[in-house]
């Protein structure tokens, strides 16, 4: 039991990880200066966090938001909470968002 919450943490910062990492790579390439080879170097782990995210949603958000997926992927589960009118899984989704997520968007506003 002890190596399946050891697992699920890693996942998690792993999957954080690459949150942190795909934000950087939109915010160099809405700045105009991500062009080319490094596009071609960056974005298969871009998909990689695509995967992470879907198969996040599909498996340990649902353990932690106590409910089936009623979407692909984390940030849709967040925004859906996020804008409810409370209860835990809103005031979790809200500090997901306002303290994980949001600083690293380039605009500011993730979910």
């Amino acid at each position: 039991m002890l190596y399946k919450l050891i697992f699920a943490a890693a996942y998690l910062w792993v999957f954080y990880m690459l949150y942190v990492y795909t934000m950087g790579v939109y915010r160099a390439k809405l700045s105009g200066r991500l062009q080319g080879l490094a596009l071609l170097l960056l974005y298969p782990i871009v998909v990689v966090a695509a995967l992470f995210d879907v198969l996040c949603n599909l498996t340990l958000a649902c353990i932690i938001f106590a409910e089936p997926p009623k979407e692909w992927l984390v940030t849709a589960r967040l925004k859906r909470h996020h804008a409810s009118d409370g209860g835990w899984r809103a005031a979790l989704a809200g500090y997901v968002c306002d303290r994980l997520l949001d600083p690293f968007d380039p605009t500011g506003d993730h979910c």
